[in-house]
């Protein structure tokens, strides 16, 4: 690994239309010792011409791979990457100029493994994700119960991260899995992490539209998320962390699992089977085990009311009707 060297991950695919910006934003950093690896996941548009034009570019390395999805691509980036550091950055967005600049900075003038920045959006709304008052911590459960509070957890191209820490406890995407993949990687990550830096700059540009993978349904949705949880769950009972903050986010993670069965975006089953489908939900070993964790009386008995089908239909259509709502405040 080379010394304060950057390794900058972009993953492509079909991405014609945003590509060339995104390149040159990395290109044009005020901090000039990176390398920009570019994994193209099987492209059939003029993504591979367009990203071709670069390669003479000697800060520039192209792969050209037959379509596996986004977590092989960056499996492949992280494979390759010669930096002492890893930042990742989508194909439709930007860095501001002094991104790495900035980055690289917090991350070595305090020694920490892990540095976080927010973000900002743009085209369809520019909202920003910011952290109003900075802070450097070792309690891991303070960063994850901030970061997700302000919706900047589970991102991974407003972090940079110690190429050390991810090659040596071999942290990489599940390729198998479709959605969470990222938050999976940064609880993997934050596990071998001593002391963390949030800072109060929006440094990334993310493009956000309403046909973005983040509004498109996905049956297992819930599921998944439910397993992010879990992993959640089990570094806070590594470290003794105290545990009311999962007890009530264990009770949210059940509630979008409903919501997201019955979205009226799921044409596949019928409101008889979307409704023994949540009804399994609650006859599984997983909820038994959870309930017996849950120690709050309020949130125990919230619990255990799901036994009754028709409320936790109710619950879950709420929460349905809550979450577009606030998607459509993005727009």
């Amino acid at each position: 690994m080379i010394k304060d060297k950057v390794s900058v991950i972009l993953p492509v695919y079909n991405s014609e239309k945003t590509i060339e910006k995104t390149i040159n934003s990395v290109l044009n950093q005020s901090y000039q010792n990176f390398e920009l690896i570019i994994i193209n996941d099987g492209s059939t548009d003029n993504t591979d011409i367009i990203c071709s034009s670069y390669i003479n570019d000697s800060k520039v390395r192209y792969i050209y791979n037959k379509n596996q999805g986004v977590s092989k691509s960056r499996n492949i980036g992280l494979d390759l990457a010669e930096g002492e550091y890893i930042c990742f950055i989508d194909s439709d967005d930007l860095y501001e100029k002094n991104y790495l600049n900035e980055m690289i900075k917090r991350i070595t003038d305090n020694n920490c493994d892990w540095d976080i920045c927010g973000y900002q959006c743009f085209e369809s709304s520019n909202k920003n994700f910011s952290i109003e008052k900075g802070f450097i911590t070792e309690e891991k459960n303070v960063v994850i119960e901030f970061l997700q509070s302000k919706l900047l957890f589970n991102q991974l191209w407003n972090k940079i991260y110690k190429n050390k820490i991810i090659q040596e406890n071999y942290i990489r995407f599940e390729e198998n899995l479709n959605l969470g993949e990222d938050a999976i990687f940064n609880i993997n990550y934050l596990k071998y992490c001593n002391k963390i830096e949030c800072f109060n700059l929006c440094l990334y540009k993310y493009r956000i539209t309403n046909n973005g993978l983040g509004f498109k349904y996905r049956k297992n949705a819930g599921e998944l998320k439910l397993k992010i949880f879990r992993a959640i769950f089990l570094l806070y009972e590594e470290n003794n962390y105290e545990t009311s903050y999962i007890e009530k986010n264990l009770l949210k993670q059940y509630i979008s699992w409903i919501a997201n069965i019955v979205d009226n975006r799921n044409k596949e089953d019928s409101y008889k089977e979307k409704y023994f489908l949540v009804k399994r939900i609650f006859k599984n070993d997983n909820f038994k085990n959870d309930l017996l964790f849950i120690s709050d009386w309020k949130i125990r008995l919230i619990f255990k009311s799901f036994k009754i089908t028709s409320i936790a239909l109710f619950l879950g259509l709420f929460a349905n009707k809550f979450d577009k709502f606030n998607k459509k405040k993005l727009l």
